[in-house]
């Protein structure tokens, strides 16, 4: 599994295509819901993927539910 950490580390000359840009995404929600289950908060996973704590729980928790 890749770690969020290799996911935000920048490359010299990489220039992303559409399936590259797929793949990565993928690739980071698979990252988080590690982190997620191994007892990252919220908190901690925004801050490696630089953004809020509630954005990266929007994007990356679980669907809420509808009635």
């Amino acid at each position: 599994m890749t770690s969020i950490s290799a996911l935000t580390e920048p490359a010299a000359s990489w220039k992303p295509s559409s399936s590259t840009t797929a793949t990565s995404q993928v690739e980071l929600a698979d990252a988080v819901a590690d982190a997620r289950e191994h007892g990252h908060t919220w908190a901690q996973i925004a801050a490696m993927v630089g953004t809020s704590r509630q954005a990266a729980q929007e994007r990356y928790g679980e669907p809420a539910e509808h009635p």
